[in-house]
């Protein structure tokens, strides 16, 4: 392993990981979170069934766009297995880190295009921090806890990317009740899969009183999230394999659930089978 030194004058290793058969290099960061992260993903216990559908669905003849980097683990195994791979994320540290990680893999430079923004449904800027209107509630803000960023549309991403996107893996906590129904006329268009995770916990604030204007405003956010999911012919819960309708977004599970990992939804213009993915008994 090559020994680096990063800003911090912490130890810095390059680390190998392998992911369902997917080897790919990091940044061994030796005793800080982004450790434990790796090695919960070796030993297949951060959210595993995530990587078996980007295993199972995306390939070489595919141009990814992950929308949120996080510390770049799907990203880079995705970078491994697809023809190119597009990332957004407005912290500073995601992106800088993810760029770090592409330098240590060989041929990954050619394939992954690291962009410091965020997706919304209008061109300009918005400050980026724990609340903003993007992002209701985003724990990693405590690297970069104010942050001005560019917004980009989904049209501006494919002209960065110069490739039409065939697959979107999108996890913003909160921020996909804005991006996604700008996407609508888009996902008709282009008929990408979308791995999307859901959180809606994070839209209903914290509050010892009832709040009918609150309330109304989160039915009004689920609605439009419904329009634009529902041009999608096929959708699958990630969780349970099973094909649901649009209207399922409307159920108890999908309005109030916090955890993203058991919020996953595949949406499709193509039926498929989850069960390939080695993730549900037959």
């Amino acid at each position: 392993m090559v020994l680096l030194v990063c800003n911090h004058a912490q130890e810095v290793k390059i680390k190998k990981i392998t992911v369902l058969g997917i080897s790919f290099n990091v940044l061994d960061f030796r005793g800080i979170d982004e450790y434990n992260l790796w090695q919960d993903i070796s030993n297949g216990i951060w959210e595993p069934q995530t990587f078996k559908i980007l295993k199972t669905f995306v390939n070489k003849n595919d141009f990814v766009f992950e929308v949120g980097i996080d510390a770049s683990q799907t990203t880079l195994f995705t970078a491994a297995i697809a023809g190119g791979v597009i990332a957004l994320d407005p912290i500073p540290w995601s992106v800088s880190n993810l760029n770090s990680c592409v330098d240590i893999n060989p041929g990954f430079r050619k394939k992954v295009v690291a962009v410091h923004g965020a997706l919304s449904n209008t061109r300009g800027q918005i400050m980026f921090t724990k609340g903003s209107k993007l992002f209701d509630d985003v724990h990693f803000s405590v690297r970069d806890p104010k942050v001005l960023v560019n917004t980009y549309l989904i049209s501006d991403i494919e002209e960065f990317f110069q490739n039409e996107v065939t697959f979107i893996n999108m996890d913003i906590e909160g921020g996909e009740y804005i991006c996604l129904p700008a996407m609508r006329d888009w996902f008709v268009i282009r008929k990408p899969k979308l791995l999307l995770s859901l959180h809606p916990g994070f839209l209903l604030k914290k509050t010892k009183r009832i709040n009918p204007l609150g309330y109304l405003r989160r039915i009004i956010k689920q609605i439009r999230l419904f329009n634009s999911i529902k041009v999608f012919p096929y959708i699958y819960d990630v969780i349970s394999g099973n094909k649901i309708s649009a209207l399922s977004l409307f159920k108890v599970k999908f309005l109030r659930g916090r955890e993203g990992k058991d919020l996953q939804i595949l949406c499709s213009f193509t039926a498929v089978s989850l069960n390939k993915t080695g993730i549900y008994s037959l």
